[in-house]
C-alpha cells in the first residue's frame, strides 16, 4: 500500500480532553515523533486549559484547539463532542483518546476500505489495552487479544458482542448524525455507559460496520484512572460511586432508551429494531442477575464473617519479557506485527 504522509486532507482526529495533563504530555511527545501530518481538533473540557501544551503540535500538524466548560458530567461531554464535530471538514474522521498511542498506518487501510465499500459507514480494528504499573512495568490485557475475537461478527449478529464504535474510522456525516441524535436524547442525568452503547447503535442504524481483528488501531492504557489525583477526573469512577447497583443504573437509563428507540425506528437498518429490543430485554435480566449474585456473595461473606480472597489464575500462555529496559507481562498475547510495533513504541508508554 502506498502511504501518503499527509493524512490531514482526508481524516480529522477529534481529541476530547479532561485534565490529565501528564497523559497529554506523553501523547504530544508521540505525535511529534510520527512521520505523518495530521488534522486534529482538540476539545478541552479540563479545569485548567491545556492550550499551551498543545501549541507545539501546530508546528507539525494542522491543529485546532478549543476550550470548553469543565466536563462535570456526561451531558456536558456529549454537548462538547456534538459541537466539536461540526468543525470537521474532511470526509472521514476518528475519535482519539489522550491515553492511547495510535497505529496510524492502519487508518490508510481503513480509508481504502470505506472508499471502496460505500455501504459501510464505520470500520474498526483491534485495540491492545495495557496497564502501566507504578514500578513502570507493563501488563498487556489478554481479553483484547483473544484469538477467537474475529469470529464474533461471523456468527449471528449481536449488539452486545459488537466491538465499540468509539475507536475507528467514521464517515464524518454519519458521526455527526450519531452525536446529534445522542445529544437530542440526553440531559444532565445521562451516563457514560449509555453514551457508548448509543454510539454503537446509532452508528449501526445508519449503515454497516466492519471489524478487522488483524488491524491494530492502538495501544491504550486501561488503568489511567489509577494515576489520577482526584476521582472526579474519571467518568467511570464517578458513575461507579453513584450507581453501585446495576439495576438502578439501568432503570435510570430507560427514558433515554425509549427516546433512542423512537429515533432508530426511522433509520436505515430495519433489523436493528429487533436487535435493539432483544439486547435491552436480555440486558435487564443480566443486570438483575448480577446484582442478586453480588448480594448473595456479600451475604454469605457476612454470615461466614470473612471475605475469601479470589484465586489468582495464572495463564500458561503468559510470558514476561524486557524491552528497552521496560518489563512487559503478557507479551506473547500479541501477534508478530504487534510485537514489532510495541518494540517501536515502547519508549512512549511511560508517563
Amino acid at each position: 500500500m502506498n502511504y501518503n504522509k499527509d493524512l490531514s486532507k482526508q481524516i480529522t482526529f477529534l481529541l476530547p480532553l479532561k485534565d490529565r495533563d501528564f497523559i497529554s504530555k506523553r501523547l504530544i511527545k508521540y505525535l511529534n515523533s510520527i512521520d505523518l501530518k495530521l488534522n486534529i481538533i482538540v476539545a478541552d473540557g479540563s479545569l485548567k486549559s491545556q492550550e499551551n501544551l498543545f501549541a507545539e503540535l501546530k508546528k507539525k500538524h494542522n491543529l485546532q484547539f478549543k476550550k470548553f466548560p469543565f466536563d462535570k458530567d456526561p451531558f456536558i461531554f456529549v454537548k462538547k463532542l456534538s459541537e466539536s464535530v461540526e468543525n470537521i471538514r474532511t470526509e472521514y474522521c476518528a475519535l482519539m483518546e489522550s491515553d492511547e498511542l495510535i497505529n496510524f498506518e492502519t487508518y490508510f487501510f481503513f480509508l481504502d476500505f470505506l472508499k471502496n465499500n460505500l455501504n459501510y459507514n464505520f470500520v474498526t480494528g483491534k485495540i491492545v489495552n495495557f496497564d502501566l504499573k507504578k514500578d513502570k512495568s507493563i501488563k498487556i490485557h489478554q481479553k483484547q487479544c483473544h484469538p477467537d475475537f474475529d469470529n464474533l461478527l461471523k456468527s449471528k449478529f449481536e449488539i452486545e458482542k459488537h466491538p465499540s464504535c468509539w475507536e475507528g474510522l467514521h464517515r464524518s456525516y454519519n458521526l455527526k448524525k450519531s452525536l446529534q441524535n445522542i445529544f437530542e436524547v440526553s440531559d444532565e442525568n445521562f451516563n457514560m455507559l449509555v453514551l457508548v452503547k448509543f454510539l454503537n447503535i446509532f452508528t449501526l442504524a445508519q449503515g454497516d460496520a466492519k471489524f478487522f481483528q488483524s488491524k491494530l488501531i492502538s495501544f491504550r492504557q486501561a488503568n489511567t484512572s489509577q494515576w489520577d489525583n482526584t476521582i472526579f477526573t474519571s467518568a467511570s469512577k464517578i458513575m461507579q460511586r453513584a450507581n453501585k447497583i446495576k439495576t438502578f443504573l439501568f432503570l435510570k437509563s430507560i427514558q433515554y432508551i425509549f427516546k433512542m428507540y423512537l429515533i432508530v425506528e426511522n433509520l436505515q437498518n430495519k433489523n436493528l429494531k429487533k436487535m435493539f429490543i432483544k439486547y435491552y430485554g436480555m440486558h435487564i435480566i443480566n443486570v438483575i442477575f448480577q446484582d442478586l449474585q453480588n448480594f448473595l456473595i456479600k451475604l454469605l461473606a457476612y454470615i461466614k464473617g470473612k471475605i475469601k480472597d479470589k484465586k489468582i489464575v495464572i495463564n500458561k500462555n503468559d510470558k514476561f519479557i524486557n524491552i528497552g529496559g521496560t518489563n512487559i507481562d503478557g507479551y506473547n498475547f500479541l501477534n508478530i506485527n504487534e510485537k514489532n510495533k510495541i518494540r517501536d513504541l515502547i519508549s512512549y508508554f511511560q508517563i
